[in-house]
């Protein structure tokens, strides 16, 4: 983590344990410390080369989907005109997937498998 990015863990050491001088911990104890950080620490989201937490990207998605459903009962969704702009698209700089595609059933599937 020291690698990836030393001063996300130090921030995160200092939100969470109040640790402002981490170098003076033995190694061991900072490793320990450091496993023990939330999944959506700064320092974890580095790790695994993510942008956003996993809930914070299910809201977005909960969103976009509340918003199109919505827009679909529109008159301007009757004729698939002025379709709403994906939050999740607009928060997310690289377009690895098509989310604009995604249905409710996806979601619950991806959620509870």
């Amino acid at each position: 983590m020291v690698a990836s990015d030393e001063d996300a863990l130090i921030c995160d050491f200092a939100e969470t344990y109040h640790i402002l001088d981490y170098e003076a911990l033995p190694l061991k104890l900072r490793a320990t410390l450091a496993s023990g950080l939330r999944d959506n620490s700064r320092s974890k989201l580095i790790l695994h080369g993510r942008e956003y937490a996993f809930m914070d990207e299910v809201l977005m998605h909960i969103y976009d989907l509340v918003h199109w459903i919505q827009w679909s009962k529109t008159e301007d969704g009757s004729k698939n005109l002025n379709r709403p702009q994906s939050i999740f698209d607009l928060m997310s700089p690289d377009d690895e997937s098509d989310y604009a595609s995604l249905t409710p059933d996806d979601l619950m599937k991806a959620l509870y498998g």
